[in-house]
């Protein structure tokens, strides 16, 4: 036994190891800004550094950022003390996710091994398998909130388990400090609260949960407040959309009659198409692989009935968290379902890792032959191994993929830097930039900036693409709120967007039939990227 577990030992330990080089293999600061999220940590960060309060700095008005909770953020800020510079501290700003990254392989293998979720062989594949997901990669490569929480996460899971156990002061407390901490995180982390708080109530811990409620309202008490305090009702549109999610909320559902679709969609493609293939490391293209439809209907069915034994069997603490944290996400109106589900990963995997390994026989003597059971679990192991083969290679593929995408994005920082050197030359300090990609325009050439365009959310549960001319239009009270005087018009925009290509035309059928507005005053050598002056007051049609 002591022999098993120092082999494990040495096995994670290489693990770790192993996927730390691949994530500074990986690490490249021209990525910064892609997912738009990164970039405002990074404003908040540094205003969080350099005295200015946890404001969005980017922005002409500045509001308080009151709708990202801020302790990824002044994470960030410690190290931005330490590196001033930007972008040359980028690196440093990154390393934080990869030592999460590394943290979170660790702390959940022994989450899983320790509290007997599972034995170390399943643990080790859970931790290898998620090392090379080129989602979690991803995710090490950036400044991305999720590693963070995703490493709370856990270790308030194990916390609170202690809890249910031991009657001692010092595991309320870390329980509830970690529940709190993984909230001011992540917004999704009430779903760990409550999970928590309704399992002590189960195990009937009141005591316990008491304490633990205590100390996490000690966290998560003073956020809110500062979220009242500092909500101000005569925000311009971009501030709400960067500062509120009620408010971004009831935009996008406007209608009550909108949330059946927004659950049954989130639910489909949550559940049924993005639950297996971030599970299986499978990337987009591969939708139109033969493999596809049967691979996702099978290990959906795996993953769903790996849950449903686990909970039937006694719901344990992950259960009912995943029921809380899927539930929330099934009425929550937006689509990046990804990173979403990146904290249940380790989960995922178990319930089809566990529920496999059931249907695997554990030995066929010959005696056995050909008995129609033996003839069952022989077939449902050749299956397995020949749906399994597409995963591995697949795994492998999706962080080849990653480490040579680095090039992409050296290549495209190239092309946009002129923009950059443009707008450092040619306007003022107290100019005002419209871009898609504001915060990061903003970190650049130290102008504010705000965003171009700012799209509803219930364009993909439309079931068609809503984009008409008012949706469009929102431009001109863009312009009008921030007195902004030139705009910035890429090739990239939208790219991460439902409708790429429809709001790129959409975007230059405005600017042409609207010339008195935009006067156009640069063009990059490659066709890439324009930049217009704004006329303000000058609108035609």
């Amino acid at each position: 036994m002591k022999e098993n577990h120092s082999l494990a030992t040495l096995l994670l330990i290489s693990i770790i190891i192993g996927s730390v080089g691949l994530y500074v293999a990986n690490l490249e600061p021209a990525r910064f800004g892609a997912y738009h999220d990164d970039a405002i940590y990074a404003v908040t960060a540094k205003a969080l550094a350099t005295g200015q309060g946890y404001r969005i700095i980017s922005l002409p008005d500045q509001p308080a950022q009151t709708k990202y909770p801020p302790f990824y953020p002044f994470l960030l800020s410690l190290i931005w003390r330490c590196f001033p510079d930007f972008p040359g501290n980028l690196r440093p700003l990154i390393g934080l996710s990869i030592i999460m990254a590394a943290l979170f392989l660790w702390i959940s293998y022994g989450y899983l091994v320790c509290r007997n979720h599972s034995g170390r062989g399943i643990a080790l594949l859970i931790a290898a398998l998620m090392a090379i997901n080129w989602r979690i990669m991803i995710l090490a490569g950036g400044l991305y909130s999720e590693l963070t929480y995703m490493t709370l996460s856990v270790l308030a899971l194990w916390a609170t388990e202690r809890c249910l156990e031991e009657d001692k002061a010092a595991l309320n407390v870390a329980a509830g400090s970690l529940l709190g901490l993984a909230f001011l995180t992540r917004t999704i982390g009430i779903t760990l609260v409550l999970s928590a708080a309704v399992c002590l109530i189960i195990h009937r811990r009141y005591k316990n949960l008491l304490v633990v409620l205590a100390v996490c309202a000690l966290f998560i008490t003073p956020w809110l407040l500062w979220r009242h305090v500092q909500r101000s009702p005569a925000q311009t549109r971009a501030a709400v959309y960067y500062t509120d999610y009620s408010a971004d909320f009831r935009a996008i559902v406007e209608d009550w009659r909108w949330l059946p679709k927004i659950i049954s969609k989130n639910l489909f493609y949550m559940g049924f198409i993005f639950v297996p293939a971030v599970s299986l490391a499978m990337e987009y293209d591969l939708t139109n692989s033969p493999f596809f439809i049967p691979l996702i209907v099978f290990s959906f069915g795996l993953i769903t009935l790996g849950y449903i034994r686990r909970w039937f069997a006694g719901a344990r603490l992950p259960e009912i968290y995943i029921a809380f944290y899927v539930g929330m996400l099934a009425l929550w109106p937006y689509t990046s379902y990804d990173r979403f589900l990146a904290p249940l990963l380790p989960f995922l995997l178990l319930y089809l890792i566990s529920q496999i390994k059931r249907f695997l026989p554990a030995r066929l003597s010959v005696g056995s032959w050909p008995t129609p059971r033996a003839m069952a679990a022989l077939l449902i192991s050749v299956l397995l191994i020949v749906l399994g083969c597409p995963v591995v290679y697949w795994h492998i593929r999706g962080a080849s993929n990653a480490l040579i995408g680095r090039q992409v994005y050296r290549d495209l920082e190239q092309i946009e830097r002129p923009v950059v050197d443009w707008i450092r030359r040619n306007t003022k300090p107290t100019d005002v930039i419209l871009s898609y990609r504001d915060p990061v325009m903003y970190l650049w050439t130290a102008r504010q900036a705000t965003r171009s365009i700012l799209m509803p959310g219930r364009a993909f549960y439309a079931g068609a693409p809503p984009f008409t001319g008012p949706e469009i239009r929102v431009i001109f009270d863009l312009i009008r709120d921030s007195q902004a005087g030139y705009l910035v018009v890429t090739d990239n925009d939208f790219d991460l967007e439902f409708y790429p290509e429809r709001m790129r035309k959409g975007i230059d059928k405005l600017i042409g039939e609207n010339p008195w507005t935009f006067e156009a005053v640069y063009r990059t050598p490659t066709p890439f990227a324009r930049i217009y002056r704004i006329q303000q007051g000058r609108r035609s049609g």
